[in-house]
């Protein structure tokens, strides 16, 4: 894991289930992550997957109930800020497949569509104070905001870039 390394502090904002946070504690020794979502039900989830015994030697995970579009008090900063928030404008509910939409919340998915990119002017508004100077940060983002997405963290003074999918569309803002 190349962003990633024994002692890091790991932040995911809007884990969901904690599959990025779990992963990452288990494969990086002396990795501790915190995962941040808003529902109780899904924190209920994440602590529920019970892989505590597989961690990575002295690695931690913690899973904290907030609202990434407020202030956060997580005590201290992270090596690597990772979040896949909600991006989806409620108008595009109609296009969206079912095996999404029978599993995943619409917390989890949907914003406004007079306002898509809430979640990233709130990250991007909070990625200074929450990130060790030289951290590195991933965001996924919406194919169709990609540009506009982006501009949001440049313009906020980070070195952001867009990555690509498999299918080359535009999946992430990172640095």
């Amino acid at each position: 894991l190349p962003f990633v390394s024994s002692g890091s502090r790991v932040l995911d904002l809007c884990t969901g289930s904690g599959c990025i946070a779990w992963t990452l504690a288990l494969e990086a020794p002396g990795c501790s992550a915190v995962g941040v979502d808003l529902s109780a039900d899904a924190l209920d989830v994440a602590r529920g997957q019970a892989l505590g015994q597989g961690l990575a030697d002295g690695s931690a995970v913690e899973f904290v109930q907030a609202d990434v579009l407020r202030p956060l008090a997580l005590g201290g900063r992270f090596d690597l800020l990772l979040s896949n928030p909600p991006y989806v404008p409620e108008s595009e509910k109609t296009q969206m497949r079912g095996n999404v939409l029978d599993f995943e919340p619409s917390l989890a998915l949907f914003v406004p569509d007079s306002d898509p990119l809430v979640f990233y002017r709130a990250l991007s508004a909070r990625a200074s104070e929450l990130l060790s100077p030289g951290g590195h940060a991933f965001f996924e983002i919406s194919d169709s905001l990609g540009p506009q997405t982006l501009d949001v963290f440049v313009d906020a003074g980070f070195p952001a870039r867009l990555g690509k999918d498999l299918s080359g569309r535009d999946r992430f803002v990172w640095w």
